[in-house]
């Protein structure tokens, strides 16, 4: 999507490749499609063209021709709407036509992809910017350059890794594309309409809201909409169109409590179109809410070290499976740059499941499915349905764990040592190519689910078992809090979660002690985890029976910068045995000499 980079890590584990070298064998361009009519716009036209005439005719001397090659384009529109306290502080509009061009030389089995190295082509990636207008032959034009450049550095790079692989010890061999049988998939246009007068109104009266708290000291309301669409055809005749919309709103509020100690709150919702959003009386109670949250924080006691169980709301819980769950089922391995010890093109990649091949990663009862071809639950729409993934290949639905054991993985076109094919899951935005196969829907299950009171009645037990005074209840949570940030640092569509997969980057927002002696919820402030990882996923003793929508955007490193991926995670409460959280102030710093100025001063 195009929007605004928000910062990510991204960690990734290599293993050694044994390696075969092979012979080219090239692939002839299918037949003229006689689908690709005038009804379909310049762009297909441009594409298959182009296309043809690069397959038949691109050549450096006597180098390898190219075997596949693919022309994707993203052509979206966004609209930003940001107000703070009634103001309107930001209104943006932009239009813009991301694009890329794949050109592999090689074969199947070893080709120019999974590999990094620096040459003098490697750096040339932007060599013609792709007309917003309908015009063929502009079109053709930067088709013609992008894949003029493409080729080059294809054949550097297969160069470079071949002479790379020569000095490694090989000991498997893995193919480096998936052959995949041709997908047509062209969805009618679904654009969305801008926002209007109406949602700039609204979005300023509901940060007026925020006035009814003058010990904030930062506030803010946004709207961000995006409407594109996504056309990719290659050389093995597959072609997409398919629509894609998001509406992110955000209502974020800052402040610090007495001893300095910055806090936040945040509420966010991510889904298709404006319609989809709920009432403006709803949303109105919403950034009430949060509010009222930041300052129950700012008075709430400060929290103490802490080891045992801990409990989860379906929502927090939902979270911390889009952390710890979701980046280590994919399996497609990272690239790795020449000059590194490992070749990443075995099981292992950036997941720290790559070695879990049917071991046993949650408890026996827990189900883990995929499902990009489900559009709503419940009659709520899931935002990472889509029909094919970034490489033509429809989606599919996959069991990841089944009775508590990995099972399978996510898999894009780049295969592993357990799997050699694709199973829809090769996701990408804008110009990035496909660097890791994603979550779609992704759905969390337990057959032995019970309802939350009970849950919360067995966090009491095992803390009394402990001989600890109280168990701990999350119900929120969110990055860490940092006034220097601004009010706005959730990211740029509000609800954005990052794929790193090894630790745990967010905090408790709202956490509360749940006393043994009489059940009663004391709010808390200022605890952080410890040790928080994958692994911590085995020790879950519980878990609810109804699951909570979370449709967000998943932030990934892709190769053209950081990436927004919709997804959807559905998932229960989660009761944990045993979770350490530390009791943390953060940066604090000297509070403001004056009252805010719209505040009433007191005496």
């Amino acid at each position: 999507m195009i929007f605004r980079a928000v910062r990510a890590v991204v960690l990734a584990s290599v293993l050694p490749l044994a390696v075969v070298l092979s012979l080219t064998i090239p692939s002839p361009l299918p037949a003229a499609d006689p689908a690709v009519k005038e009804n379909d716009g310049p762009i297909f036209r441009a594409f298959q063209d182009e296309l043809r005439r690069s397959m038949e005719k691109l050549r450096m001397g006597e180098l390898e021709e190219p075997y596949y090659i693919e022309y994707y384009l993203e052509d979206g529109k966004h609209w930003v709407l940001s107000a703070s306290l009634g103001a309107l502080v930001q209104k943006e509009t932009g239009h813009g036509r991301p694009f890329s061009v794949r050109v592999r030389v090689g074969d199947y089995r070893l080709d120019n992809s999974n590999f990094e190295a620096g040459g003098p082509f490697s750096g040339r990636r932007g060599l013609a910017a792709f007309p917003i207008d309908q015009d063929y032959e502009a079109l053709r034009r930067a088709l013609w350059l992008s894949t003029d450049g493409a080729y080059k550095r294809a054949l550097e790079t297969l160069a470079n890794k071949r002479a790379f692989l020569k000095t490694v010890q090989t000991r498997e061999r893995i193919d480096d594309f998936v052959r995949v049988e041709p997908a047509e998939a062209v969805l009618p246009l679904q654009p969305v309409a801008p926002p209007g007068k109406k949602w700039e109104e609204a979005v300023r009266k509901l940060s007026a809201v925020f006035r009814e708290f003058p010990q904030l000291q930062d506030s803010s309301v946004e709207m961000h909409v995006y409407s594109g669409h996504h056309y990719l055809m290659n050389s093995e005749g597959s072609r997409f169109r398919q629509p894609e919309r998001a509406v992110s709103f955000l209502a974020s509020a800052a402040l610090q409590a007495d001893d300095g100690a910055p806090l936040r709150s945040d509420f966010s919702l991510v889904v298709h179109v404006p319609a989809d959003l709920p009432s403006l009386a709803n949303l109105e109670a919403e950034v009430r809410r949060t509010g009222e949250e930041a300052v129950r924080l700012a008075e709430a006691p400060r929290g103490e070290d802490y080891s045992g169980p801990v409990l989860f709301t379906p929502e927090a819980a939902a979270r911390v499976l889009a952390r710890l769950l979701a980046p280590n089922v994919a399996g497609t391995t990272p690239p790795e740059r020449a000059g590194g010890r490992q070749l990443a093109l075995l099981a292992g990649g950036g997941s720290a499941w790559g070695s879990k091949w049917k071991a046993r990663v949650m408890p026996a009862d827990f189900e883990v499915t995929d499902d990009p071809t489900i559009p709503s639950f419940e009659g709520t729409p899931l935002m990472g349905a889509y029909k094919v993934d970034r490489e033509s290949v429809p989606a599919e639905r996959v069991t990841l764990v089944e009775n508590g054991r990995l099972v399978n993985f996510l898999m894009s076109r780049s295969p592993r040592r357990e799997l050699s094919g694709s199973n829809g899951h090769g996701r990408a935005m804008g110009r990035g190519d496909v660097v890791q196969a994603l979550a779609g829907n992704l759905f969390v299950t337990s057959d032995q689910g019970v309802s939350f009171d009970r849950l919360k009645a067995r966090l009491i037990e095992e803390a009394k078992v402990l001989e600890k005074p109280y168990g701990i209840l999350i119900t929120k949570l969110g990055p860490a809090p940092s006034l220097d940030a601004g009010a706005g640092a959730t990211g740029p569509m509000g609800t954005v979660v990052g794929f790193g997969g090894r630790g745990f980057a967010e905090v408790p927002v709202l956490a509360y002690r749940v006393w043994v002696e009489d059940g009663r919820e004391e709010l808390v402030r200022g605890l952080r985890f410890s040790s928080f990882t994958a692994r911590s996923l085995r020790d879950i003793i519980g878990a609810g029976d109804k699951p909570f929508v979370y449709n967000h955007l998943a932030l990934v490193m892709g190769t053209s910068g950081m990436e927004l991926i919709p997804t959807a995670l559905l998932a229960p409460a989660l009761l944990f045995e045993d979770l350490d959280l530390n009791a943390s102030q953060g940066q604090a710093r000297k509070l403001p000499l004056l009252p805010p100025p719209y505040a009433v001063e007191q005496p």
